[in-house]
This record gives C-alpha cells, structure tokens and sequence, in this order.
C-alpha cells in the first residue's frame, strides 16, 4: 500500500513574529510524517485569516488518515488542501472541541472554501466538529478543508483527522446529505442509520418520506442540532407503512436537523429503505369553475413516494352554491382530509373521505365563505395515481323538459364526490313535472335557483 504527500506548498502568516507548526501523518505499514515551520515575512503576510496551504494525494483503497494540526485565533481560518483517489468510499473529517475554545469545518471541491462558498460544513460552538462524507455525496477529486475559529471562541490549538474508508460505513454515527434527494440502504433490527442535513436560508418547506420492505418496518425522526432516539426527537413518524414527516416554511428554520431512520429491536429481520427527502410542503390549487364533470384546474400527482401531501386552497362563492373536492384515484390507495385554517391530519380534520377508492365530498355555502385559506391533506400509497380538484361542482344542463318524456342524461357515473348534478328548465306551460333514476338507490334532492344539498334542500 502506498500513499504520498505531494507537496507542502506554502504558509500565510499574521502578526510580525508569528510562526505556525503543521504535522501530518499517514497511518499504514509505514507511517509519513511532515512537519514545517514558517516565520513570517512581508511577502506573505495576509490581512484577515492564517492561511495553509498543503496538498495531499491519497489514493489508497485502505483505510488511511491524516492529522492537520495548527493554531488560530479568533476570526482566524487555516486551509488545507487534499486530492482522494477513486478507492476512497467514506470520508470523515474530526476537530476536537472543547470549553470555550473551538473551531468549525468546511468543506470545498476544487477551491477554497469561506463563510458563503462551501459543499459541506460543520459548525457548532462548543463541542465537537465531524464531516462525514460516503458516495455519492464523496468523489475522486481536489479538496479544500478550512479549519474556521470564529470571533466568539477563543485562540485554538486544533488537530483535524482526517480518516477515509472506516469499516462498515459512517451511518451508525451521521452521514451528510443534501437537503433534497434519495437515500437507500438496510437495517438490522435495533439498528439506526443518521444523516446531516443543513438549512441554511430560509425555504419553502421541507417534506421527508420513508418506505420500508423486508423484515420489519422502520421509522423516522429528526431533531435539530442532535441525533434523535426514540425518546428525543423534535418530530417523528412511526408505526405507518410510508412515514411522512412535514416542515412548513415557518418551521424549516436554518441550521443543522438529523435525519434517523430506525428498525426497532422487535423485527422480525433485517429491512430495506428508501429516504425521500424534497423541498416545499404545500402545493397551491386554482379554484376549478366547475365546466366539466373531471374539472379543468386539475392537480396530477407524479410523485411516487406516497405519504402525506398537503394542499392550499383559498374558497369563492359558488355560482350554484355548492363546493366539490374530488380525489379521483385510478391505481394504488389514497384518502382526503380537509380543514380550514391548518394542515389536517388523519386524526385531526373538518372533512375527510377515506373510501376504498376515490373520494371526495361537497360543502353547501352555508359551511365557508369565499376568501377563507382551507388545507387539503391526501395521504397515498407509494405509487399511487390520482388526481385533484376543488371548486364549483359541476352541472349538467338536460336542456328544456320534453313534453314527451325524451329529457334525460342518459347514463353518467357519480364523481369521487359522491354527488352529480343536473338542471333543467321547465316550460310555463307545464301542468305537471316527474323525475326519477334508474340504476343504484340514490337519494335524489330537488331545488330551485341553486344545487340542492343534503344540508339546504329547500
């Protein structure tokens, strides 16, 4: 096995007498080590920050390390730089920190890193540091590693290691993943896999799915700033075949949340899963204006996840006094939950349709008001297919009553709202009028002026 250090290039130095000691080693069968000392002169003075610079090539498919070693003051940044070979699978980068001297890490490919300009960071106060990076997220490319101590912490003796390839994998203790994406892998029972996830402005939301096959279903917790367990976790979701767990904008606050996916010690084998993760929660609909029996302001689900969506929509007054909410669902299952105000839940809702298959409801004008926010929920199966739409029910004219019994539909299908409608206009001339419906026993409701509903069929 062999590694090499490719060159120790340069060192940036405040103050007139400052000097700097760098100390790397390499741990294989024959240990490398390098050690330099700079004192400052004019030409190499820089303003803001101590910047090293070292390069480092490690292409061994061993597991290997390295120590940065160094000092900074406060508001002082050192930078490293290291090249990782195609063998490198894992990557996990240490600072020590303790009591009121610390520092944070960030992490760049192919150029130095600063406070607005990184791929990866590690940035608590107080306690310890740790970049942990596995593939995809790692690649065989150039990095730049800055050791940041900031202004509230005091002056830092710091040692970064630097290890690559750790047996096993990083999961058991975090891996850092982007804030949107998929993630795959499997547990044994009693077994937890974490992953780092950083806010780091302000977004639209935050939506994270897990699905579980195998022996055993495992469940999902975050919590913000420490790893969740079973008794701490900020939010969780268990015991349901697709977990969900939601954010809204105003809870997707910045800063560091970990992801846990856990399979409790009771299952009965080891399981696979699947993580999703994606921006924004909530999804606007367009009021529909009720000219077809499907509708036109329509919402087609192309997500194959499954779990909770969550829906906005804002009431109109309308034209013929009823309100629909059709779930149309032609493969898999899903469920309609809707309240006004806040999100609903499956336990926790002002309407809800929860049939085999579509579903949906009507509101009369007497149950909202135009201008009110209401929030639709429709949790579905992974895979599911299905379509949404809220708004004026739809209508079908049959036209002037015929005088010789020819007025009629013909033969339609009742909506995922469990209602159709239809209007007629009767000649002033008419002695008599009869109605009637053919097919299953439906209750059928008559009103002038407007769409009769079972709560206003007068």
């Amino acid at each position: 096995m062999s590694s090499k250090l490719k060159s120790l290039t340069r060192a940036f130095l405040d103050g007139p007498t400052t000097q700097r000691k760098l100390v790397f080693s390499l741990d294989f069968d024959t240990t490398i080590a390098a050690e330099s000392h700079f004192m400052n002169t004019p030409c190499f003075s820089v303003r803001s920050a101590v910047l090293i610079l070292v390069a480092l090539l490690l292409t061994s498919t061993v597991a290997l390390g390295a120590t940065f070693d160094g000092t900074n003051d406060p508001g002082q940044s050192a930078i490293y730089s290291f090249a990782l070979g195609a063998g490198a699978t894992n990557l996990s980068l240490n600072v020590s920190n303790t009591g009121p001297a610390f520092s944070h890490l960030l992490l760049r490919k192919g150029a130095v890193p600063d406070d607005d300009h990184f791929d990866f960071i590690a940035h608590f106060d107080g306690h310890d540091n740790r970049i942990n990076l596995e593939r995809p997220e790692l690649t065989a490319t150039n990095y730049f590693l800055a050791v940041r101590t900031p202004t509230n912490s005091g002056t830092q003796e710091f040692a970064v290691t630097l290890t690559t390839n750790v047996s096993g994998g990083l999961r058991t203790n975090f891996v850092i993943k982007p804030l949107a994406g998929v993630v795959t892998g499997t547990l044994a029972p009693g077994q937890w896999n974490y992953f780092q996830v950083e806010v780091l402005t302000n977004i639209p939301g935050w939506r994270l799915v897990l699905n579980g096959s195998g022996g055993g279903d495992p469940d999902l917790f975050v919590r913000r700033d420490y790893l969740p367990n079973e008794a701490s976790a900020d939010k969780s979701s268990r015991d349901r075949t697709t977990d969900t767990i939601t954010y809204t904008d105003v809870e997707a606050q910045p800063g560091t949340y970990f992801i846990g996916v856990f399979l409790p010690a009771t299952a009965g084998g080891n399981a696979t899963y699947t993580l999703t993760t994606q921006l924004g929660y909530l999804t606007e609909l367009a009021w529909d204006t009720g000219l077809t029996h499907r509708g036109t302001a329509m919402f087609t689900n192309q997500s194959a996840t499954g779990g909770d969506y969550f829906f906005k929509i804002t009431a109109q007054n309308p034209s013929v006094g009823v309100w629909r909410t059709a779930l149309n669902v032609t493969g898999g299952s899903a469920q309609l939950f809707m309240s006004q105000n806040s999100l609903p839940a499956s336990n926790s809702f002002q309407f809800a349709s929860g049939n085999a298959g579509s579903n949906g409801f009507t509101l009369h004008a007497s149950q909202f008001s135009a201008a009110q926010d209401w929030f639709i929920l429709v949790t579905a199966t992974p895979g599911a297919q299905w379509t949404l739409v809220t708004g004026d029910a739809f209508v079908q004219d049959l036209g002037v009553v015929a005088t010789n019994g020819a007025s009629g539909s013909g033969a339609v299908v009742i909506g995922a709202e469990g209602a159709r409608y239809f209007k007629t206009t009767l000649p002033s001339d008419v002695p008599a009028w009869r109605l009637w419906l053919n097919g299953a026993a439906d209750t059928i409701y008559v009103k002038k002026t407007a769409a009769p509903h079972p709560l206003n069929t007068g």
